[in-house]
């Protein structure tokens, strides 16, 4: 069955026929990511040689008839039904961790919180199965859409199809390939132009940062913060990743945005789509996307960091958030312009 599905999805036109039609898209750059697909050598902050390695690697703690959440095990569909809270009252066993000097994080703060949790495996290297499966019992995030998102990372941000393992952060190729000498570097989530890319969210631009695309910038978070007024919703967000868009086009003479750039947009909606509590009436507030983030306020008024984490008593949404869902999200930039998505998505 996964066979299958990577043939399906592994193509981004099919994932989001939509894409290649957009103003200033160079549909071309589809065929030359497939042709090319390990355009970065995992070298850098993010390469091999700094990335932790941890050599008590532990999968994920399963869901049990206890604590079931969506019931989702083995990368198969769970109850799509939500509401309910995460980690529930007496799970010790998805309590909060934080990664020690050998676990793998990275700019993902929905993975690492999963990560820190144990739904996701401790140390950073994670299966297909657990991605699927995590997306659905913490977020209820749709099967279709957990199996897209499952599917790119392990292609498109460079895992490992035939293992089915991928790094949520730095290059842990030795971790993760089938056979290295085969497959080349496989980068993780940190790899630059796939599921990273320029004018992220609390992330610094890779070329601008010596390769530091991974790490939390509190200046940018502050800097969100400041611009949604402290409600992350999708007007706020719309105005910051504007900013951000200008900001990174001036500040990286080597900026791209490229087609899977438009990702990020579809990332952007899940601050007030998937991270919000019903516990806090289901609003995307500073105390919930705060904690999400790791961003901890300091007495000066910055941003540290301090791991990502579900927020205590966390309710998550009711309906699945679908491929459908989310590609409305990810269409409102470059049609509408809600989402600040400039008309030349290309340099």
């Amino acid at each position: 069955m996964k066979q299958a599905i990577f043939a399906l999805l592994v193509s981004g036109t099919y994932a989001f026929p939509w894409v290649a039609e957009q103003p200033g898209v160079d549909s071309s750059l589809f065929e030359a990511r497939r042709a090319h697909k390990r355009q970065q050598t995992g070298e850098g902050a993010g390469g091999p040689a700094t990335c932790p390695f941890n050599a008590n690697h532990v999968a994920a703690s399963p869901v049990t008839s206890k604590y079931p959440y969506n019931n989702a095990k083995n990368g198969l569909p769970g109850n799509g039904k939500g509401g309910f809270q995460v980690p529930a009252t007496g799970d010790t066993a998805h309590a909060f961790v934080a990664p020690g000097p050998n676990d793998i994080r990275g700019p993902c703060p929905g993975l690492n919180a999963a990560a820190n949790h144990k739904f996701l495996a401790h140390d950073g290297i994670t299966t297909f199965n657990e991605l699927v499966d995590a997306q659905q019992n913490i977020y209820n995030v749709g099967y279709d859409l957990a199996l897209v998102l499952a599917v790119l990372g392990l292609t498109t941000a460079d895992g490992d199809p035939v293992t089915e393992k991928l790094s949520i952060g730095c290059d842990a190729t030795t971790r993760t390939s089938v056979n290295p000498a085969l497959t080349g570097s496989e980068p993780g989530l940190d790899g630059h132009n796939k599921f990273e890319s320029d004018a992220s969210l609390t992330r610094n631009d890779f070329f601008t940062h010596n390769g530091d695309d991974f790490s939390f910038n509190g200046t940018l978070f502050g800097m969100m913060d400041k611009t949604c007024g402290s409600n992350f919703d999708v007007s706020g967000l719309s105005l910051y990743r504007k900013q951000r868009w200008h900001q990174s086009q001036v500040e990286n003479p080597n900026f791209y945005f490229g087609p899977l750039a438009l990702l990020l947009y579809g990332a952007a909606s899940f601050l007030y789509e998937l991270m919000p509590s019903g516990t806090h009436g289901y609003a995307p507030d500073l105390a919930t996307i705060s904690s999400f983030f790791g961003a901890e306020k300091q007495s000066d008024g910055t941003w540290g960091f301090v791991h990502e984490k579900i927020p205590p008593n966390w309710t998550n949404r009711v309906s699945p958030y679908s491929g459908t869902d989310v590609n409305q999200q990810i269409k409102l930039g470059p049609e509408y312009k809600n989402l600040g998505c400039p008309t030349a998505l290309t340099k």
